[in-house]
């Protein structure tokens, strides 16, 4: 028995410089997002933006819920914790007070996406609950500015080491269990599904739509991929003295499904955000050869040269058995969060999931289940003057496209604009507050100009329906909501429909 629960540990402990490079790479990755959130600053995260912070907090907010980026709602404010927000990053990256860095950061990540939550995205949240089981991880034990001066020893096994190997787990399986529909199971159709949404799709991905019997095969490859992958994962160590074989292969070919995703569908930070986290499952067997001992050693050195710039105090660490306590809870938590997404179980553990919204944990792995959207949707924002000109507004031009998503969708600026933009065909109340954000942007600099003055927003919403053999159906409209300006223009439109209707 006593063999047995050394192996057990042994498979589920997690060599530190693989942890390490985990860490460097979320880093980087941490880095690159908030750069791409700056673009949009004052549109998604400031009073002039589509969500000033009294409209939020009157409409949006929830009760467990909290945003120190509400704290103020001009740019420079939200600038300044941009800038702390990419400090902890690189903070983060060469390991300079690794375990308090984590914590701030974690902080940090929920208030942003707490500040605009419609613009986030699968990967916000991987990278938040990575940040959590990430407090007590030793992942600043190894390529670190906090290692320098320590020695070396083996990594020694946590329960929060277990909890990646679960989330992983969950991530993948729970993704399986929920691609229930025929086309995943027999009919192996998703991938074409998926790739004829203009939206997400690259110009690979518009190429290998030529391709049906390919596109059949990958679809199968992913199914038995996210079932297969994440049994052998938690059950690696059964192969004994091949585990690390296996787990290494499932890296490899975890990252290469990653990355064939990024070739043919843009779906912003999530496939780098799960291939960090695959990276820290990498066996200490690999750091036995000449290239894996050159890249440690360089990133060391690196580390090193800024040990003299950087000079922090040591961190403290917590008692063991309160760390080790904590993992565990989170370990049942997200386990339960997990099972209650699952639409085939009835319990959904209520007291779990309103604990894991409080401490963020909240996920639901639902990629393209049970089927991938079948639909373009695409929406047309129409601003009307008082002079009868009009603009659509995501275009910047006079012409509105309704035959062609692929005419909207490439002048989406990033992903965050496209995942407010999809949630907006659906949402009325989303809608209105955009065209309120445009009335405001816009007459607040033509208060002299009448004619100038934006007059209202039509928001659209226009589908076409993808058929097999690479057929599409007609285009279909529905208006989501219009806005008016100004609330006596309204009654003015309103007598003249009338008069209209009754001459």
């Amino acid at each position: 028995m006593r063999k047995f629960l050394n192996s057990l540990t042994q498979y589920y402990t997690l060599d530190y410089r693989s942890l390490a490079l985990t860490r460097i790479f979320i880093g980087l990755c941490i880095v690159f997002d908030i750069l791409v959130r700056f673009c949009d600053l004052a549109a998604h995260y400031t009073d002039k933006g589509i969500f000033p912070r009294n409209e939020w907090l009157n409409n949006y907010i929830f009760p467990w819920s909290f945003s120190f980026h509400l704290a103020n709602g001009s740019s420079e404010f939200i600038a300044l914790l941009f800038l702390l927000h990419i400090l902890l990053a690189f903070l983060l990256i060469f390991g300079i007070k690794t375990k308090l860095v984590t914590i701030l950061l974690f902080l940090f990540t929920v208030s942003l996406q707490n500040r605009n939550w419609f613009i986030n995205n699968g990967g916000d949240d991987v990278l938040r609950i990575l940040l959590v089981l990430a407090i007590g991880l030793p992942w600043g034990k190894a390529m670190a500015y906090d290692s320098l001066r320590k020695e070396h020893s083996d990594a020694k096994f946590s329960f929060w080491m277990v909890g990646l190997f679960l989330q992983m787990f969950y991530l993948y399986f729970f993704s399986y269990l929920m691609k229930s529909h025929p086309i995943w199971r027999s009919e192996y159709t998703a991938l074409y599904y998926a790739l004829g949404l203009d939206i997400f799709v690259t110009p690979l991905g518009a190429f290998v739509r030529g391709f049906p019997s390919l596109l059949r095969f990958l679809t199968i490859f992913v199914i038995f991929l996210e079932y297969l992958g994440p049994l052998l994962l938690i059950f690696g160590f059964l192969f004994k003295k091949k585990s690390p074989w296996l787990k290494g292969g499932l890296v490899l070919l975890f990252i290469g499904f990653h990355l064939g995703i990024t070739l043919f569908m843009n779906i912003g930070v999530f496939p780098f955000y799960c291939i960090a986290i695959w990276l820290s499952f990498i066996p200490k067997e690999f750091y036995t050869s000449k290239f894996a001992f050159k890249i440690t050693n360089f990133i060391q050195r690196l580390i090193f040269a800024c040990e003299r710039v950087f000079l922090w105090m040591k961190n403290k660490i917590p008692k063991k058995i309160i760390s080790e306590t904590l993992g565990g809870f989170l370990v049942l938590c997200i386990l339960f969060i997990n099972l209650g997404s699952l639409k085939s179980i009835a319990h959904k553990f209520p007291f779990w999931i309103q604990l894991g919204r409080w401490g963020h944990l909240y996920q639901s792995w639902n990629m393209f289940s049970p089927f991938p959207k079948t639909d373009n949707v695409w929406p047309v924002v129409v601003g009307e003057f008082a002079d009868g000109s009009v603009i659509e507004f995501i275009t910047n031009q006079n012409d509105i496209y309704i035959d062609s998503s692929a005419e909207i969708y490439q002048h989406f600026k990033n992903d965050h604009w496209k995942k407010f933009y999809l949630n907006i065909v659906d949402d009325e109340k989303l809608a209105k507050q955009l065209g309120k954000y445009y009335c405001q942007k816009i007459n607040l600099y033509e208060r002299t100009n009448y004619r100038k003055r934006l007059k209202l927003v039509q928001v659209k919403a226009y589908s076409s329906l993808n058929l097999l053999n690479y057929k599409k159906a007609p285009v279909k409209e529905k208006i989501v909501t219009t806005y008016y300006c100004n609330k006596t223009e309204l009654t003015l439109d309103k007598i003249r429909e009338y008069h209209q209707v009754n001459p």
